[in-house]
């Protein structure tokens, strides 16, 4: 196996994360260059293939209209997935029967232009210009987006993110968040971990 790790989340999520460089060995013939020079669309389908032939052999993903993915393969009850990359990780999280959000992200001081297009007032006063509570918000709101998976929002206007503000410099907690979709209001537990300099983040999607 060349899982680089795996746990378990609160509530029976099981987390897969791999490296990259180990996850595109089975490529490595084709090209001594070939992950340095594969990038986007392309490195994600090789990586995830390459995922599915550990985790679920002989099945397939495709994607939704909204770009959500989900197991193809029928005959089999498979779990609930969901997965984010970079181009040296891939983080995959899976639920039984709950829809799961899960995303990585680089620290980054980029997000501190654009705070304002998705943090709302309480959030922008909590974080100031703390970028490491700014990508807590981040991958919050992009984990419960990609659990609800059904249409587009407004992370802004319809997402709200609470008990973060002590998270700053933790390795690993939790903290709440909600997403309201026309007069629906679903509330999300949220966890994360930093393997620096990547935060992990997700949660499952709580009908309301």
């Amino acid at each position: 196996m060349i899982i680089e790790e795996t746990w378990m989340g609160k509530s029976g999520e099981t987390l897969h994360l791999w490296n990259a460089q180990a996850l595109m060995q089975k490529y490595a013939n084709s090209s001594d260059s070939l992950i340095e020079e594969l990038k986007g669309r392309e490195l994600e389908r090789m990586m995830v293939e390459t995922a599915i032939d550990q985790l679920n052999p002989g099945k397939l993903l495709t994607k939704d209209e909204y770009g959500k993915p989900y197991w193809e393969s029928q005959g089999n009850i498979l779990p609930e997935m969901n997965y984010s990359h970079t181009k040296d990780l891939l983080f995959w999280g899976e639920h039984r029967n709950k829809r799961i959000g899960v995303d990585i992200e680089h620290e980054r001081e980029q997000l501190l232009r654009i705070k304002h297009k998705f943090c709302n007032t309480e959030e922008l006063h909590f974080c100031q210009d703390n970028v490491q509570q700014i990508l807590l918000i981040w991958t919050a709101k992009e984990a419960m987006y990609k659990a609800y998976g059904q249409k587009e929002l407004d992370f802004k206007e319809q997402m709200k993110v609470w008990d973060f503000e002590y998270l700053s410099n933790a390795q690993a907690g939790e903290f709440k968040g909600s997403l309201t979709v026309d007069e629906n209001l679903f509330l999300f537990d949220i966890e994360f971990r930093r393997k620096s300099p990547y935060i992990l983040t997700w949660t499952l999607l709580n009908q309301p």
